[in-house]
């Protein structure tokens, strides 16, 4: 089922300045992972403030093993981060109900920097 695809134990195992590193549990069917974070001052919602972190291209950067170092950071504000799992071949739908086969299988809980 799409919910036992969800990354679990993210956790933030190391803190450099403006640096954090995340690591998590791998999920069997995930190709890659996207990291999204957001400021913790902004209200939680599911799909606002978050951000996908950007490899150069400005696309997200996608990540094939389970940790992730996290830079750019600002000192002195909490940042919450959760993980995306990613397969090239579970569609999910648009709202034209076109299929996507990128369908993403579910975010990770959140952690704060």
């Amino acid at each position: 089922s799409a919910t036992a695809d969800k990354p679990t134990g993210l956790k933030v195992v190391g803190h450099r300045e403006h640096e954090v590193l995340l690591e998590w549990s791998s999920v069997a069917r995930a190709n890659f992972f996207v990291v999204q974070s957001k400021r913790a001052d902004q209200p939680y919602s599911p799909l606002t403030y978050w951000e996908d972190v950007l490899a150069n291209e400005g696309e997200p950067w996608r990540y094939t093993g389970t940790t992730a170092a996290i830079a750019g950071l600002e000192t002195g504000v909490e940042y919450q981060f959760r993980i995306k799992a990613y397969n090239f071949h579970i569609a999910t739908f648009d709202s034209l109900g076109v299929p996507t086969y990128l369908g993403y299988t579910g975010p990770s809980e959140v952690v704060y920097a």
